[in-house]
């Protein structure tokens, strides 16, 4: 299920950075390859809102016309010829009866648009994620151990470097 793989994702994220509070370092590409991974999972998250949203929506909107049928059928007698007035709960049952069809276009028009935003969203989070893979890619291209190292690892591997501290 998406939410069971979405809450796994966070929670691997609290694994990773966990370390931070202690000073440690966490590991980096494990980092940005969980953000990654959060990237993607909104996104599908976003997708499934929508479709509950919408079969929401239809059910509720089923469920009244369901109710505006049967109130009109249990009202009237279609066999009846007697000209009755209709009152105005009437009228408004019958009316939903009839502009049914334009509320489940209303319905699908704002699943739509949540699904658009849902995109944009995502859209956003992964050009940051992208910012950050970068960035992180052009420090480890200049300096190739500081970017990732723990605090005074790469004055271990080379002891040229000048301190860190």
């Amino acid at each position: 299920m998406i939410l069971d793989d979405a809450r796994e994702a966070m929670n691997d994220l609290v694994t990773l950075t966990g370390v931070m509070g202690d000073h440690g370092t966490p590991d980096v590409y494990s980092l940005l390859a969980n953000q990654g991974r959060l990237v993607a999972l909104y996104q599908k998250v976003g997708e499934e809102r929508t479709k509950k949203f919408n079969a929401k929506e239809s059910r509720y909107l089923g469920r009244k016309l369901e109710q505006a049928r049967q109130y009109h059928a249990n009202r009237y007698n279609v066999n009846d010829n007697t000209n009755k007035m209709m009152s105005t709960a009437d009228a408004t049952e019958a009316a939903l009866l009839v502009v049914g069809d334009e509320s489940q276009q209303e319905i699908d028009s704002a699943t739509e648009w949540e699904l658009y935003g849902t995109f944009l969203k995502s859209r956003e989070r992964a050009i940051d994620h992208s910012r950050q893979v970068v960035s992180f890619l052009g420090k480890a291209e200049k300096n190739p151990c500081e970017a990732w190292c723990p605090a005074g690892f790469a004055k271990v591997l080379n002891p040229t470097l000048p301190s860190l501290a």
